[in-house]
């Protein structure tokens, strides 16, 4: 595993807290599972295809 630091504000850091512990999970594998979620559907949907699809 790779080390990555990250700053979140106040408000995320707490809300972070709560849904890991909700799921008994660490809050280091609840990021890496919220990444896991962003890079899946990002290969599925692309985004500035959808922007596009928007604006028509």
């Amino acid at each position: 595993m790779v080390r990555t630091q990250i700053q979140l504000t106040e408000e995320q850091a707490k809300a972070v807290r709560e849904v890991a512990k909700s799921r008994h999970l660490s809050v280091a594998e609840l990021i890496r599972q919220a990444i896991d979620m962003v890079i899946i559907s990002n290969k599925f949907v692309d985004i500035n295809e959808l922007r596009k699809r928007a604006e028509t």
